[in-house]
């Protein structure tokens, strides 16, 4: 569904609509998806408020969920092509905080080569999605690498991956319209998506603060 051209969004290019949630015509244009957005705040601030105040993966994860936060409210605000630009380019924030982070961990990796490893994938992965223009595939990888990295470590990081597989489920019952119904913006599929995206992220963070691998950050 595309926005009528005297909507506010309507001079930006509009992004391909996938979503169950009708767009509006206004300043936001998926209200439901929007929202939402609200619980990578909550953990953004949980995340600042850790006790761990020393560790790199601290700053490292505030700083992308913060990014996460800001890329996809702009982006189901407005519903546009550089918005979804910005949504992505946040999702591969965090998969580059938890790989760099797990590389760290397994390999005791220094702090200014962990710094390299992460913005250079970041700046990849970006480059891979201007010219592809699809991140899933990239974005799943950067987290299965994760995965085969941790698979000898905390029960909790396991828990983040159960987490992100139920919000993946819900994102793909709103895509494919099995949860669905245009004109609930209040809760839908990819609303339950960003909630539970949000709780694996601090899962994934927890998993790296436990009083046994804290110190190797």
């Amino acid at each position: 569904m595309n926005i009528v051209n005297s909507c506010f969004w309507s001079h930006f290019e509009g992004n391909p609509y996938i979503f169950c949630e009708r767009q509006l015509c206004g300043i936001i244009v998926e209200p439901a998806n929007t929202w939402s957005n609200i619980g990578y705040l909550i953990v953004a601030i949980m995340i600042f408020n850790s006790r761990h105040t020393g560790t790199r993966a601290r700053g490292r994860f505030f700083w992308t969920t913060i990014a996460l936060f800001i890329g996809s409210t702009l982006f189901h605000l407005s519903g546009t092509w550089w918005g979804k630009f910005l949504d992505v380019g946040a999702m591969f924030c965090l998969s580059m905080a938890i790989l760099t982070t797990s590389l760290e961990r397994r390999y005791k990796i220094g702090r200014h080569t962990g710094i390299i490893i992460f913005i250079s994938g970041i700046i990849l992965s970006l480059i891979y999605l201007y010219f592809v223009q699809k991140g899933l595939f990239l974005f799943g990888t950067q987290l299965a690498v994760s995965t085969i990295l941790e698979r000898r470590n905390a029960k909790r990081f396991w828990k983040s991956l159960v987490s992100f597989g139920v919000a993946f489920l819900f994102w793909i019952m709103d895509v494919k319209r099995i949860w669905c119904d245009p004109d609930n913006h209040l809760i839908n599929g990819h609303a339950v998506w960003h909630l539970f995206a949000a709780l694996a992220i601090w899962l994934f963070f927890s998993s790296y603060q436990s009083k046994d691998e804290s110190r190797v950050l």
